[in-house]
């Protein structure tokens, strides 16, 4: 359940969701977790899940969970024997110690506390491998149509918090050859741009939704809204809202989907553009349901995102940063001149008390390969309060265990940024301080020009 706690006069929202167990403030972060999805660094977060204490919200992947991937994951078939997904993990994380998987006296702390848990569903895999056999798009439509049960259920079972309904989606990062495949790249760009299909399926959402007698335990429920420009969005809203008038059902919120199909688009102004129009549509019916945004949630799109009325948004550059690089460079952490590939540290901006880190001028909110930072970086987030700059490093240069929880620690350092961020602007439009105050202090001139330029030139949207 979504509560709307107050609206700024430059839009930024604060609310609650109540989940079935926990309640988190928003705006907010969310942390994707692709357990499932792959192994090594993968797996190393489920045995570190004791220090994911401070992130609210954790997005896990339908396609992953039910055996979908490249690497096929035993441990999903232990999922049968639980209730609530984060118990599932809690179990991971125990059978991972027990096989050693995990850095050499790791001192594991207690689990008290669970984060919200939000499905996707992964379509834009699932897309792919459909498409892989050279089916046609009604074969595929009819195909995702019989998922649907499938997936609610799935949701219902595990008693995730938030799920994302089904739709037609992309890959926008390719490991499975499909940038040669033209018949792939032609067939996922029609089916992710094809509203009368994607509305097929939420229509399809709602009347299953609708058959289930018992709605205990069901999540909440967020459409994905697709289109090219803010009007075309808008439109695919007005027709989601026919839609549930029809039916006499509603869904529990909505999901801005595919704006990183038009990654030339993908400026602060377009994404707070669409999420403003949404909203504004929204707000003209006394509608203050929430609205996540799916796969640009980015550090620095966060003051943009909360401008346009987004409540909740998410993105894989963290863990995509922070697992950057190979085992085999990591010797060379040292050298901040070395040619090689190297996870990432993103540069800071607040500190865990939410004030802005006046040492920090250069290259913030920024992602800088390790060897490069500098060892009297300021940060006071969990990470760097127990492991110095040097210190990351040196886990990082041993390799094995060692150098997967640098990894992990890295993550969590970049996760942490975005909280922070987000915890801000909670505190400062709950204190009745614009955006802009926050912006003004923001020491990269470039960065605070540009969002100087989003805020004038929203008004005129």
């Amino acid at each position: 359940m979504y509560q709307l706690i107050k609206t700024s006069s430059d839009g930024v929202r604060i609310g609650t969701i109540k989940g079935k167990v926990s309640q988190v403030r928003t705006p907010m972060f969310t942390m994707i977790y692709n357990f499932g999805g792959g192994g090594s660094d993968v797996y190393r977060v489920s045995s570190y899940l004791d220090l994911f204490k401070e992130i609210p919200i954790m997005m896990m992947n339908w396609y992953y969970l039910t055996g979908g991937g490249t690497f096929k994951v035993k441990w999903v078939e232990y999922l049968d024997g639980f209730k609530d997904i984060f118990d599932y993990l809690k179990f991971i994380q125990e059978e991972f110690l027990k096989q050693g998987m995990v850095k050499q006296g790791y001192q594991k702390l207690s689990i008290d506390w669970r984060p919200i848990m939000m499905l996707d569903s992964g379509s834009g895999n699932i897309v792919r491998d459909l498409l892989e056999s050279s089916l046609e798009d009604h074969v595929v439509v009819k195909r995702f149509l019989e998922m649907i049960s499938d997936y609610v259920q799935f949701s219902k079972k595990l008693s995730f918090d938030i799920m994302i309904a089904l739709d037609f989606s992309r890959k926008y990062t390719y490991k499975k050859g499909e940038s040669e495949s033209e018949y792939y790249q032609r067939m996922s760009k029609e089916l992710a741009s094809d509203i009368e299909n994607n509305l097929k399926l939420l229509s399809e959402f709602l009347l299953c939704i609708k058959s289930i007698d018992d709605h205990q335990g069901l999540p909440m429920i967020y459409a994905p809204l697709r289109g090219f420009t803010r009007e075309q969005y808008v439109k695919c809203l007005k027709k989601v809202l026919e839609l549930e008038e029809k039916i006499g059902e509603k869904f529990d919120g909505f999901a801005i989907a595919g704006l990183g199909e038009y990654r030339r688009k993908d400026t602060f102004l377009f994404i707070s553009s669409v999420s403003k129009a949404i909203r504004e549509h929204l707000n003209e019916l006394h509608d203050y349901r929430p609205l996540h945004v799916l796969a640009v949630g980015g550090i620095q799109k966060i003051i943009p995102l909360t401008l346009g009325g987004a409540d909740t948004f998410d993105c894989m550059t963290p863990w995509r940063r922070a697992t950057d690089g190979n085992m085999s460079d990591a010797i060379k952490v040292f050298d901040a001149n070395v040619e090689g590939s190297f996870s990432k540290y993103l540069i800071p901006l607040l500190n865990s008390k939410l004030e802005i880190i006046k040492e920090n001028s250069k290259d913030v909110w920024k992602y800088i390969d390790l060897p490069k930072v500098s060892n009297d970086i300021t940060c006071e987030c969990e990470v760097c309060k127990n492991f110095q700059i040097k210190e990351l490093k040196e886990l990082y240069s041993h390799g094995h265990e060692d150098y997967y929880f640098a990894r992990v620690l890295l993550f969590m350092h970049a996760l942490l940024q975005h909280i922070y961020l987000c915890r801000r602007i909670s505190k400062d439009t709950e204190e009745d301080n614009p955006i802009i105050q926050l912006i003004t202090e923001i020491p990269d001139e470039e960065l605070k020009r540009e969002y100087f330029g989003v805020v004038t030139n929203l008004k005129s949207f």
